[in-house]
């Protein structure tokens, strides 16, 4: 016949205490190290925040380089233009924008304007060009007030100088700037 198992007189309160002990150890453990993943996790989304604002803080350098560019370009074709007949070069100066506008997706449009943001062809002008345009040091692209478009979407003025007081008033869809952001 089957004996009975006799336990002895005990062993229920060592396992028990043992278990509290070990319980208590691991937790004390624990809460010792919560202070330091915290730190950890924090340092890490600090880094990860970092890198993601250096990617769309050199992608967006990229993208109004290469805006300047593009830029300095229509400036160096009407400059090229300056000994034709002021009829074609202004059609000329006109296929250069149009050409620029078309390989470039972000760009709205590019119009000529005088030093006072009026229109000097076909476009849209902007008369607060000149408060606005005073960033632009020469070289560098002025990068102005954001603007509804026709269709509603939100545009942001660039101007470059032509050098003649005339400038090169551009509308960048800011809708661009949302992808490249995005995107990362």
């Amino acid at each position: 016949p089957s004996t009975p198992h006799r336990r002895l007189p005990g062993s229920v309160t060592k396992v028990l205490v043992l278990g509290v002990v070990v319980g208590l150890i691991v937790m004390f453990g624990l809460a010792a190290l919560r202070p330091q993943d915290r730190t950890v996790r924090l340092a890490s989304a600090q880094r990860q925040a970092l890198a993601l604002s250096s990617g769309v803080a050199r992608q967006l350098r990229q993208e109004f380089g290469s805006l300047e560019r593009a830029m300095a370009g229509i400036t160096a074709d009407t400059a090229a233009y300056s000994g034709m007949v002021q009829g074609d070069a202004d059609e000329m100066l006109r296929g250069a924008i149009a050409g620029v506008v078309d390989r470039r997706a972000e760009l709205d449009s590019i119009t000529v304007v005088d030093a006072q943001g009026r229109p000097l062809g076909p476009g849209q002008g902007d008369a607060r060009l000149p408060e606005w345009a005073k960033s632009g040091r020469g070289d560098h692209l002025a990068v102005g007030p954001r603007q509804r478009g026709d269709d509603g979407q939100w545009l942001l003025q660039v101007a470059w100088p032509l050098g003649d007081g005339r400038w090169l008033l551009g509308r960048l869809r800011t809708s661009a700037i949302g992808r490249m952001i995005h995107d990362l």
